[in-house]
């Protein structure tokens, strides 16, 4: 695996950083990584959120979100030395990818959010979402028969 050996002399993971939400610090009140037996990184986001009615009533609403995942750079099929857009390609079309777990959920992010798209930074490995929030469909559940 391709990374920078630590004081033990053991490679470390590159991770590849794909942002869905940002939030202020104020509003996040807590943040926990769930790692599954792939190496998949998922950083679900508790936060809060303070909304004002129509009477001018003021409600707090605390909600848990995946604000992030974080998936090993060989799991993606690619070595340290692949450039900003290799990565981008391979996380936009996960088909190629031979891991299950990772091209579902490429296929995921892919539909829900409308694609990945390289993020601000300047950083090599961090990715952002094209939309933050998941597109719905307003398609209606039962087709009505005319005839």
């Amino acid at each position: 695996m391709p990374g920078k050996d630590d004081s033990k002399g053991t490679r470390s993971v590159i991770y590849v950083t794909i942002s869905i939400v940002q939030y202020k610090k104020g509003d996040i009140i807590e943040q926990r990584e769930k790692t599954d037996n792939e190496g998949i990184v998922e950083v679900r986001t508790h936060s809060k959120k303070e909304s004002t009615s129509m009477d001018g009533k003021v409600t707090k609403k605390e909600t848990w979100k995946t604000t992030e995942y974080r998936i090993p750079l060989f799991k993606l099929g690619l070595t340290a030395e692949a450039s900003k857009s290799d990565i981008l390609k391979v996380l936009n079309d996960p088909a190629h990818i031979t891991n299950k777990a990772v091209s579902e959920i490429l296929k995921k992010l892919r539909d829900d959010y409308d694609g990945i798209k390289p993020s601000n930074f300047s950083q090599k490995y961090f990715f952002k979402t094209e939309r933050f929030k998941k597109r719905r469909d307003f398609t209606p559940k039962k087709k009505v028969m005319m005839g």
